[in-house]
């Protein structure tokens, strides 16, 4: 009896230091997961720009694009890492073909390419973080997707402004 208690104290003890991370829900946790890779792949692509463009315009966007999304993906790694989710260190395969593609253009096929890839980028960004910060689960998360929607939607109407030649 005496050995059923100190086992039963034991698990008990250990069960209130186990993590808390297990708590974040799946939908959190896939919405850290594309977030990150979105934004190293907004990073990626940028940085891109700012060698294969010769427009002033496109590559004052570029530079705007990789001061507020390395702000923002250094938030978010903080946030996640706190909650003990694990944080993608690259963009998707997807986005990393789609970079490898983008980074074989140059002129004003890049610079279409480029813009039309922003705009959709962020109209999806937007999407992403519109419904984490409505319906996620995690207050530090859901907080953070609230805070970045603003800015995300400004990157949206700055693409969105950049004229296709």
């Amino acid at each position: 009896m005496k050995r059923s208690i100190a086992l039963l104290s034991v698990m008990l003890s250990v069960a209130s230091i186990a993590p808390v991370h297990a708590e974040v829900s799946s939908s959190d946790r896939d919405f850290v997961t594309k977030a990150v890779e979105a934004g190293l792949a907004e990073i990626a692509e940028a940085r891109v720009a700012l060698k294969n463009s010769q427009r002033p315009d496109v590559q004052t966007f570029a530079r705007r694009m990789i001061a507020d999304h390395s702000k923002a993906h250094e938030q978010l790694k903080s946030i996640a890492k706190a909650a003990g989710i694990e944080v993608p260190a690259a963009p998707s395969d997807q986005d990393l073909m789609r970079l490898k593609a983008m980074g074989a253009l140059a002129g004003t096929e890049f610079d279409n390419a480029y813009i039309q890839d922003q705009v959709k980028a962020h109209v999806a960004a937007v999407e992403l973080f519109t419904q984490e910060s409505s319906q996620g689960q995690d207050a530090q998360l859901k907080s953070f997707a609230a805070a970045t929607l603003p800015t995300l939607k400004e990157h949206d109407t700055m693409a969105k402004s950049l004229p296709l030649h």
